[in-house]
């Protein structure tokens, strides 16, 4: 059989040097294939030429003309069942456990841990995947591996696609080759930053990032599939959508040396380069073996646990003490048993709470909705956990290395890698197409072929859900936002058991800060005391947003641009805008001339306002128009409809680039026996809702809707905090004096901020307006159906260096 596998010849047909080699291959036969390591088996070959030589077989010239003949090798097919199984796994265990020419002299019985029907269901799915694709993507070949998690068994091991085919050199093993995971990593980087304090919820800016990598000493710059910015994201959903600048930043948080200690810990044993490892190494920037990856999310699936067999080989230190189980039995020639598995050896190699926090992220079909679509990548009709990598090492963008998908239920582990054993690139290929999809047609396979029921994931406990505050998703303080809150899921360790242990776990990104409210900027030390306002706002980390020209876009698509803390402070506003006339504090009369300057680089249009008091909650609009003016008459304001009393008036100017800046001035209205003996200007006025409320279901908004000379009043909400569209909830001429102004069924909007104005118009055309921003949070809407495959095989492979 050997010289008709290895080289295709009958026994009696081989050549002196064809027999030696074949004469040396049982000595160790994975390490002597030649066909998998030539020039150990030559080597090898030369070894047992020279013990034919001293024991007079031979002539020393035969040895040497034998030496020196080539020999060419051919994969002939010859009847065996998972041949890099049997070939390679278990024959390197029987040589462990008996020696080497046990395998071969002591007429050994073996019993294995293979399922025979789910191998070749795993080979038939593999192979029909890869053909599916293999035209348009170039990729030939893959390997397929499964365990038991109860037990560490191996119910599947796919070497290759055809381990007879030279052309896709399918007798090389790719369970135990060197490949980059690409994203496939990264459950266990976020694993160790749970254990350094982050909760499922934790706030990742999604921002251009770069740093130096300690290990190549060369700048390195994270870019996610899409090539662009998602903002604020939580753990959960950076890692559900295998999100690569996350992930980086989630590295830099847990520590590097942390991260490779899990690792470790849950079984990768190819962390061996002496020059050490960069934050890159959770993008794919290691070596793995399909073996080691899916021993690992064996791990997950178990809680935290290892189980298998003690391994038979010593690995380094802090690595793994177990390994999977293949032998089942051996018996020899006489039935005498040498060898049988009784019960699994287990470890706990992390704990069982923050195993299951990476299981709630990667079983959650809302974590992976903007890459994958929503449950794009679970098991139909069962609770699964799943993760898909590809990686990119080459210096084409559009060539692709390596894809895979990993993935478990609470009773069965699997794992696929698609690509070529020769390392040639593969392009038009993403790791939902042949990866992704063999592992879920295996996984619905095996459940029924094994009879294992629909079960869930439980929680083991010492798991907390807590309130986070958006975006850091750090816990709230005073300052944080009613509007926005979530939850997210801590193991109780990191939340300590003293009430100041928790100080380092609140938020620092919503501050009060001093605003001048006529330019929206940080006030200046000599901003005068009127136009000071202490406001909360949102500041984000400066390094992380400093090379982030997208802030504003995603600031406006979020709705807290108003929330925004400038990082500008402010300058006095009258290069753009100013009020000449009358003068801060001024006594009016009559009809009011308002002159001064409303112009800026990038103009829009500007608008004159009152409101009454020294700080209005309404503004009454005088003039609005889209034409600058420079030292000119902005407005006439006629005082006589007025009470006399203090009064505010102001110019706002909306610029393209500057957004809205403010000037305003207090006057006296002093009209004297001329003044009007009540206010005849219209009054707009919100009580109810609150600023900054939370809303929901139906709501009924009150207030102050008033004109002596009625003409209209509007209620209309906005998306947004400064809204560009409006939808109009009322139009009429009804007047409201502290009653009802209007419903609004908050459940036909999504969740969100929400900007209600209430406007009120009189016969003379003159205006009164009032705003009140709030929060609408009705909870999830109802989850859609399940999307079809093709959500997860169109969206962006994950790409890595």
């Amino acid at each position: 059989a050997a010289a008709e596998g290895y080289i295709g010849k009958q026994a009696s047909e081989l050549t002196l040097a064809e027999a030696a080699l074949l004469a040396g291959i049982p000595a160790s036969p994975a390490r002597y294939n030649p066909l998998t390591n030539e020039p150990v088996a030559i080597a090898r070959q030369h070894e047992v030429l020279g013990l034919m030589v001293r024991h007079g077989v031979i002539s020393e010239v035969e040895a040497a003309r034998a030496r020196g003949t080539e020999l060419e090798f051919k994969a002939n097919r010859f009847d065996i069942e998972a041949p890099h199984f049997v070939l390679g796994r278990i024959a390197d265990e029987i040589s462990q456990r008996f020696g080497e020419r046990a395998l071969y002299e002591d007429g050994l019985e073996v019993v294995t841990t293979l399922d025979l029907t789910l191998q070749r269901e795993a080979e038939r799915i593999l192979e029909e995947k890869i053909a599916e694709f293999e035209e348009s993507s170039d990729g030939h070949n893959g390997a397929f591996y499964a365990l038991d998690p109860h037990s560490g068994q191996i119910l599947v091991y796919v070497g290759s696609r055809d381990y007879f085919r030279e052309d896709i050199e399918g007798r090389n093993d790719n369970v135990i080759s060197l490949n980059s995971p690409g994203s496939t990593l990264k459950p266990f980087t976020y694993m160790t930053a749970f254990m350094q304090g982050w909760s499922t919820g934790a706030g990742i800016l999604d921002t251009p990032t770069k740093i130096i990598d300690p290990a190549t000493g060369d700048f390195f710059e994270p870019e996610n599939p899409s090539k662009n910015f998602v903002g604020a994201i939580s753990a959960a959903d950076a890692l559900g959508n295998s999100l690569n600048v996350p992930a980086f930043k989630a590295i830099l948080f847990a520590g590097i040396e942390n991260t490779m200690a899990v690792y470790k810990q849950v079984g990768i044993t190819t962390l061996d380069n002496p020059l050490g490892y960069g934050p890159s190494l959770t993008l794919g920037g290691v070596d793995v073996k399909l073996e080691d990856m899916v021993l690992a999310y064996s791990v997950l699936a178990n809680n935290g646990v290892m189980r298998g067999q003690e391994a038979l080989e010593r690995y380094d230190p802090g690595e793994r003490t177990i390994d999977p189980v293949a032998l089942l039995r051996v018996t020899d020639a006489d039935g005498t048993v040498l060898y049988e598995f009784e019960e699994p050896a287990e470890r706990r190699v992390v704990g069982p709470n923050f195993s299951y926090l990476v299981t709630a992220i990667l079983s959650d079909p809302d974590t992976q909705c903007l890459t994958f679509g929503c449950g794009g990548l679970n098991l139909p009709g069962r609770t699964s956990a799943s993760k898909t990598g590809t990686s990119e090492p080459f210096e084409d963008s559009d060539e692709i290395g390596d894809t895979w998908a990993f993935g478990y239920t609470p009773d069965l582990v699997a794992g696929v890698w698609a690509g070529n054993a020769d390392n040639s690139p593969m392009v038009n290929i993403t790791s939902t197409r042949i990866s992704w999809r063999s592992w879920r047609d295996f996984m619905s396979f095996a459940h029924d072929h094994l009879g294992i029921a629909p079960a869930t994931f439980e929680n083991p406990g010492g798991v907390e859900s807590r309130e986070l505050c958006w975006p850091s998703g750090m816990l709230p303080t005073e300052h944080c936002p009613a509007a926005g809150r979530y939850t997210g899921l801590f193991a109780e360790e990191v939340l300590g058991e003293e009430e100041d242990d928790l100080i380092r776990l609140q938020d620092t990104w919503w501050q009060p800060l001093n605003i001048d409210s006529r330019t929206g900027l940080l006030a200046a030390p000599d901003t005068p005391a009127a136009f000071v306002s202490r406001e909360v706002r949102l500041v984000l980390p400066q390094e992380e947003i400093e090379e982030w020209e997208e802030i504003d876009v995603w600031a406006a698509d979020t709705n807290i641009a108003r929330l925004l803390a400038p990082s500008e402070v402010s300058v006095d506003p009258q290069e753009f805008l100013f009020i000449s006339s009358p003068g801060a504090s001024a006594a009016v009369s009559g009809t009011v001339t308002i002159g001064g300057r409303a112009i800026s680089p990038e103009f829009v249009s500007y608008a004159v306002e009152w409101g009454r008091g020294a700080s209005p909650d309404s503004w009454l609009r005088l003039h609005e128009s889209d034409e600058p003016v420079n030292a000119g008459v902005l407005a006439r304001w006629d005082t006589t409809a007025l009470t006399d009393g203090s009064y505010t008036l102001r110019v706002r100017l909306d610029d393209e680039q500057r957004g809205q800046l403010w000037y305003a001035v207090p006057v006296t209205v002093a009209n004297g026996e001329d003044a009007a003996t009540y206010d005849r200007a219209p009054i707009a006025q919100i009580a109810q809702p609150a600023p900054d409320a939370v809303l929901s279901d139906q709501v009924t908004m009150r207030g102050i809707a008033f004109s002596a000379q009625l003409r209209e009043v509007t209620i209309d909400v906005g998306e947004g905090q400064q809204p560009t569209e409006w939808t109009n909830l009322r139009r009429d001429n009804r007047i409201s004096v502290t009653g009802p102004l209007g419903t609004w069924d908050t459940t036909t909007v999504p969740d969100g901020i929400y900007t209600v104005r209430l406007t009120v118009q009189d016969r003379d055309g003159l205006v009164a307006e009032a705003r009140v921003i709030v929060s609408v949070q009705n909870g999830e809407p109802p989850p859609s159906e399940e999307p079809s495959e093709e959500s997860g095989a169109t969206a962006a492979a994950e790409s890595t260096e």
